[in-house]
């Protein structure tokens, strides 16, 4: 069990990894979509620009949508991630020779620097995930729509502005809104460094035991 969690541990910033590269691809097929759809722009108006515009948007929107979708499953990482924490810490006591040897206040920082970098990676999961059952009924929709006033990633909510329901992409940022709230989620370099460094602190814990493990197995 113990050997498991850590081994996913050590995963997850890789998955994350591929979200961004494939993200990253998309937002460079999305401009590569804009310069063609400039020089269409400059041509001769006719039924064949109007067709092929239309195509353009068609594809671009598909490529818009990967993007989204590197951004999701890299927030849902980011949660299974911390869950993968929590689980191997909660089951130390498995393990004697692994409880006794970890470096649990090394551990203890290491949960703290994750819950600095991606404060918010639970309710983001939450409205990832239950999308649908978020707007089950008008009460329920209701409860979960944001208010205004907010102002990040390019979009400004005047105060008192009610109903806000937002799921997709602004300027390279994650729109979700769960519970009241409008939450972003920004998968970028920065996001996976963070990850990264979180992950490579909570290793850390698992040197000395490492080590114990071993030694135990080849007396």
């Amino acid at each position: 069990m113990s050997s498991l969690l850590i081994s996913l541990v050590r995963e997850y910033p890789g998955r994350v990894e591929n979200a961004l590269r494939l993200k990253t691809h998309a937002a460079q097929l999305v401009q590569q979509n804009l310069s063609r759809t400039n020089e269409v722009m400059d041509t001769v108006f006719d039924i064949r620009r109007m067709e092929y515009m239309s195509a353009l948007s068609q594809e671009r929107n598909i490529f818009s949508g990967w993007e989204l979708i590197a951004s999701r499953d890299a927030a849902m990482s980011v949660f299974h991630f911390a869950k993968s924490m929590e689980a191997l810490k909660a089951n130390l006591h498995q393990c004697e020779t692994l409880k006794s040897a970890v470096d649990k206040a090394a551990m203890r920082a290491a949960t703290r620097e994750f819950t600095s970098r991606f404060p918010q990676y639970e309710p983001i999961r939450h409205a990832i995930a239950h999308h649908g059952e978020l707007r089950r009924s008008v009460a329920v929709e209701a409860k979960n729509a944001a208010s205004g006033p907010f102002d990040k990633g390019g979009l400004k909510v005047a105060d008192g502005a009610k109903g806000l329901h937002l799921t997709g992409s602004l300027n390279g940022e994650m729109l979700v809104t769960i519970e009241g709230h409008l939450l972003t989620f920004k998968l970028d370099e920065e996001c996976l460094a963070g990850l990264r460094a979180v992950a490579s602190s909570f290793n850390d814990c698992f040197l000395e035991a490492s080590r114990a493990i071993h030694e135990a197995a080849t007396r």
